[in-house]
């Protein structure tokens, strides 16, 4: 009579631990009708056992993953094994809101799923338990890592000033892109600029109207350029640009023609820049090394200047013409019809 009492008892405390046990537990037969549904899912899903007993889980939550989920138990019923799924394969099974709905940086619980086979005396599977863990803390300081790792990665890649590619990231890019153009056999270009005299800025206006120049030059490098191109500071006042195609060379030409322009509404009202590009090709005969220069006359105060973006004059090649042989001393000029301010040539 005693041994009875006893295997009651432990029969007592075994449904007492199911039931206040921080996991969820739910059986499922080959039906997919619940015959388990322990405290910790009445908790979360505002369901009692009563409601769910005996029904079809999809009918009763109608939002699981279905053909997800029955190949996941019908695995489990034929080749009596376990099954498992983790939060970063699928965040969470059953859509219940975390522990600590103010504290938690998550709104939902994340969630790893075991399904384990319920043999019968005879051997065979006819019941399947599916065990909900809640792993909220590890998925959000996991995310909350990545997170900090993304913004380390892009900080450790980016200038702080220009928000464009540092040198290092930069020159990898190059790296990368040469190897792809020997492999390739194609053609590459590479784009090397900087502001002439821009000591000059820092003197008359101040370091903080130099810093204001460089932001300036980099928005419109970053507003201009296709999701291909790279673009980066190089060191001080010097920019490089790798545009992944040989003609793209000709569009960052006038990209540094709109930069040299100055702008009435964020550009110092008076200051003059010079641009000296230098850009390199690389192509399977052998390398061209091409120098560009354009200057830009210094606008009045507060005016813009008066160069129009439909209409940029063409950039000119650093031969002079032989039909008007410069001057001893003075560069080559050639005037552009329709423009006030011509190329220069130095």
């Amino acid at each position: 009579m005693n041994a009875d009492l006893n295997k009651i008892d432990k029969l007592h405390w075994l449904l007492s631990i199911l039931q206040n046990i921080d996991v969820g537990l739910v059986v499922l037969d080959d039906d997919y009708q619940v015959q388990l549904w322990n405290g910790f899912m009445e908790n979360h899903s505002n369901r009692r056992s009563s409601q769910v007993l005996g029904k079809n889980l999809f009918d009763v939550f109608p939002d699981l993953p279905e053909l997800w989920l029955k190949r996941k138990v019908d695995s489990v019923f034929t080749l009596n094994n376990r099954a498992f799924t983790t939060w970063q394969q699928r965040p969470w099974l059953f859509d219940f809101n975390t522990y600590r709905p103010i504290t938690c940086n998550a709104e939902r619980m994340y969630q790893n799923l075991t399904l384990v086979p319920l043999s019968a005396l005879d051997g065979s599977v006819g019941h399947v338990c599916m065990i909900v863990y809640d792993v909220t803390d590890t998925a959000t300081d996991e995310l909350m890592l990545q997170k900090v790792n993304r913004e380390l990665e892009l900080i450790s890649r980016t200038d702080g000033l220009t928000r464009l590619m540092n040198r290092h990231a930069w020159e990898e890019s190059v790296e990368q892109e040469f190897r792809r153009a020997v492999r390739s056999g194609r053609a590459s270009t590479l784009v090397m600029f900087d502001i002439d005299h821009f000591k000059k800025v820092n003197d008359t206006h101040g370091h903080q109207a130099g810093d204001e120049v460089l932001r300036q030059i980099a928005a419109t490098l970053m507003d201009t350029q296709r999701d291909t191109d790279l673009a980066g500071r190089y060191g001080g006042e010097e920019f490089g640009v790798l545009p992944i195609s040989v003609k793209g060379c000709v569009s960052w030409w006038r990209t540094c023609w709109w930069i040299t322009k100055g702008r009435k509404s964020r550009s110092p009202s008076a200051w003059e820049l010079q641009k000296s590009l230098n850009t390199w090709t690389n192509t399977p005969s052998g390398s061209n090394m091409r120098t560009r220069r354009c200057i830009v006359p210094r606008p009045m105060a507060g005016t813009a200047s008066p160069c129009s973006r439909d209409s940029p004059p063409t950039l000119l090649n650093p031969t002079p013409s032989p039909a008007r042989k410069p001057s001893p001393g003075k560069p080559a000029v050639r005037r552009i019809p329709g423009n006030r301010y011509p190329n220069s040539l130095s």
